[in-house]
């Protein structure tokens, strides 16, 4: 019996806490700012994006309003937005599945993703959350306060794929 104990006690205990609004904030800004960056200089180098992208500046610059600039700089600019929110969920599904259970910026912020209860997801669930996850955010961004109004500071795509973002202290 004592034996076991020993065993017991030796083993490292974790408790599972609900990750708070500003780690899931900066884990975000820490994953998608670079993204978003990488696309951007990517449609200005290889797109027309740059042409639109200077009517604007030059319109900014003489005070003008922005219903002079011409359509397709916000049609890029939506365009921007899901290829980020694609390329964004595609890394975090495959970053929730692996010894992280998250992205870079979790990892930084010390938190996971996991299930209801903590624990470790699977492939598909995290390919679920991440589908839901570009659905909700590049259709409707307004669904990202969903973190700010949830008890356990969930994602609406959090509640459907039934998963949870935690903190792990010993």
């Amino acid at each position: 019996m004592h034996h076991f104990l020993n065993n017991r006690m030796d083993k490292k205990i974790k408790t599972v806490f609900v990750a708070s609004k500003m780690k899931r904030f900066v884990a975000f800004l820490v994953d998608v700012m670079p993204i978003t960056i990488i696309v951007m200089v990517f449609f200005i180098n290889n797109t027309s994006f740059s042409v639109y992208t200077n009517e604007y500046l030059a319109l900014v610059e003489r005070g003008g309003d922005l219903s002079e600039l011409n359509p397709a700089f916000f049609k890029y600019a939506q365009l921007i937005n899901v290829v980020t929110y694609l390329i964004w969920g595609l890394y975090g599904a495959y970053a929730e599945t692996t010894e992280w259970r998250g992205t870079f910026g979790k990892k930084l912020m010390k938190i996971q993703v996991g299930n209801v209860v903590g624990e470790p997801i699977n492939g598909e669930i995290a390919f679920k959350r991440n589908v839901l996850k570009i659905l909700t955010l590049s259709i409707v961004p307004i669904l990202g306060i969903w973190v700010i109004l949830d008890k356990k500071n969930r994602g609406i795509y959090d509640v459907f794929a039934k998963t949870l973002v935690v903190s792990y202290k010993k």
